[in-house]
């Protein structure tokens, strides 16, 4: 199917992988960011 949209077989799985991949990392992103939040509030109050 990827022929339809002027896609290359390797295009076609390089796009597939970006959009599993994406979604993904969202709720490793936010986690990350509310660790180092609290980090960095620990530290401000020492």
């Amino acid at each position: 199917h990827a022929e339809r949209f002027g896609l290359s077989a390797l295009q076609d799985q390089q796009l597939a992988g970006l959009i599993m991949w994406v979604p993904g990392m969202i709720p490793v992103a936010v986690l990350a960011g509310i660790m180092a939040q609290r980090v960095l509030r620990r530290d401000m109050h020492i």
